[in-house]
């Protein structure tokens, strides 16, 4: 027994096991202290751990994996259907894309409505990152689906953008919370939007 207590350090510090201890502290690090986190990204002192190739698309991918074996192993008393699961799991992380890609778009309009500098790759880089809690939440409850905390973590990632923008964007004060408020009501109504098109579309393939 003392020989697999001893021994136990060295497996928990095993390669195996490094991305996800990775994976925690960046996000302990990034979701408490976002301020401290975007700092240090512009000042180029931290890495970007949750970017588009090395985070979100294989985040997505393990995502839609796990949607499906947490409805089989967690599956209704009715029973695992596997076109329900499939539908399920690319119903949520099509969502996390498309969301992705038309908030970029509408992100780029507001600014200009505004007339900031307009700095798209940052911008895009300020999106992706900040949509990392909506990635991990689909991770973690699609695997677990008794672990919803109904969409909490997602929303958070507004909060995040907004120290992002206040980080690599030089806002007036008189226009802040005009520019805020416009680029909110957008991203907001295109959640809304985008929800009930790829349900619609669901509930029409599921027929």
């Amino acid at each position: 027994m003392q020989i697999y207590l001893f021994l136990l350090p060295k497996f928990i510090n095993m390669s195996l096991f490094h991305p996800f201890t990775t994976i925690y502290h960046e996000s302990l690090a990034f979701f408490l202290h976002p301020q401290v986190y975007w700092r240090e990204l512009k000042s180029g002192s931290r890495k970007n751990f949750f970017g588009f190739r090395n985070f979100f698309v294989p985040g997505l991918i393990i995502g839609f994996v796990c949607i499906v074996l947490g409805d089989l192993i967690f599956h209704s008393k009715n029973g695992f259907f596997w076109q329900d699961s499939l539908v399920k799991a690319c119903r949520k992380t099509l969502f996390i894309f498309m969301l992705l890609t038309f908030s970029v778009m509408i992100t780029k309009f507001v600014l200009g409505q505004f007339h900031f500098e307009l700095k798209m790759k940052t911008a895009r880089k300020i999106a992706v990152i900040s949509l990392a809690p909506a990635v991990l939440k689909t991770v973690i409850t699609g695997l677990l689906p008794f672990l919803d905390l109904g969409g909490v973590l997602p929303w958070y990632g507004f909060f995040l953008a907004y120290f992002g923008f206040e980080t690599f964007f030089v806002i007036p004060d008189e226009k802040k919370f005009y520019f805020y408020f416009a680029l909110f009501m957008a991203i907001f109504s295109l959640i809304m939007f985008l929800t009930f098109i790829l349900n619609r579309i669901s509930a029409h393939i599921l027929l």
